[in-house]
């Protein structure tokens, strides 16, 4: 299997939509091709491939420049979109692809976090394991489902818990 940033061609953008939609079944978004190459446009974008060069794990890194004045300019980096097929869950492919895109985003003055849903503890395991710590948690903040947890959502929006890695200054 093979991780690529920011390798991603016009021809895999169906691909990836359709990954989206088999992994969340609902969202804040709609996933289309319009949003996908925004996503892939904006952000450091990685994809994970099988070896058919089947696209089988998405995630990005979302990045925003800040001018604090007197501080400096710092980075804010979320770390979000994350999505591997069913199939291939398990297997530590977005763990993964979340070390390529924090080194591809990592530097002096650069906060680097994750939303991660409160009753997806793989998900929450796997960031801890890659130095995340947690920060605090958004009660009942967004609205999406994938329809993997180890715990039943209740009601229509889910609680996040905010997870960071330790900032460089």
């Amino acid at each position: 299997m093979r991780l690529t940033p920011r390798n991603v061609s016009d021809g895999d953008v169906s691909d990836i939509v359709d990954l989206y939609r088999v992994c969340y079944s609902s969202y804040m978004v709609e996933f289309n091709e319009r949003t996908i190459r925004e996503m892939i446009r904006d952000n450091v974008f990685v994809v994970v491939r099988n070896d058919r060069g089947q696209i089988i794990c998405v995630g990005q890194a979302e990045q925003v420049k800040i001018d604090t004045g007197g501080g400096g300019v710092w980075t804010l980096v979320e770390v979000s979109e994350n999505a591997t097929l069913p199939d291939y869950r398990s297997m530590g492919l977005s763990q993964h692809a979340r070390l390529v895109m924090i080194e591809a985003v990592r530097g002096p003055r650069t906060i680097i976090y994750v939303e991660s849903r409160l009753n997806h503890a793989g998900v929450i395991g796997a960031n801890l394991k890659i130095g995340m710590r947690p920060a605090g948690r958004l009660d009942h903040h967004t609205f999406m489902d994938s329809m993997a947890s180890e715990v039943a959502q209740e009601g229509s929006y889910n609680t996040l818990l905010v997870m960071h890695l330790p900032v460089v200054v």
